[in-house]
């Protein structure tokens, strides 16, 4: 069984496979994502998608910031959600397994270094391959 995890960006998203024993990660566009899951998708697959919208938050305003920076936040926020959901529906159309995840914020309290020493996974990451990381290492 492969485990993927996704977390939905708009420009790419950080995608993470889980074998049991061996941790990879990318990122993708959402075109490229699509490939890979078409390409995957024949293989023994469950695929675990971060859902930020699972969070009962009724804003994404930031305290101390701008209208104008408030109103960018929401509105990538609001786009990666979108992504999320387009994922979702690709999924469901190809009958693919899927599981939503409620954010839990676990990926961003590490750093790269941080990561390594707790993974062993000693090539480049950033913040998406990292939560993509943690919604399938070890499940």
């Amino acid at each position: 069984m492969i485990k993927i995890g996704i977390d939905p960006d708009v420009e790419r998203s950080g995608v993470a496979e889980w074998d049991g024993s061996k941790l990879t990660l990318h990122t993708m566009t959402l075109i490229e994502l699509f490939d890979f899951l078409s390409e995957n998708k024949t293989n023994d697959i469950q695929i675990y998608i971060e859902c930020g919208w699972l969070i009962k938050k009724t804003n994404w305003k930031r305290s101390g910031k701008s209208i104008g920076v408030n109103e960018r936040i929401a509105e990538r926020t609001g786009a990666n959600h979108e992504i999320g959901k387009q994922i979702i529906k690709f999924c469901e159309f190809h009958n693919i397994e899927f599981f939503k995840i409620k954010p839990s914020g676990l990926g961003k309290r590490y750093n790269s270094k941080q990561f390594q020493k707790l993974t062993g996974y000693d090539k480049q990451t950033n913040e998406e391959k990292r939560d993509a990381a943690f919604l399938v290492w070890k499940r």
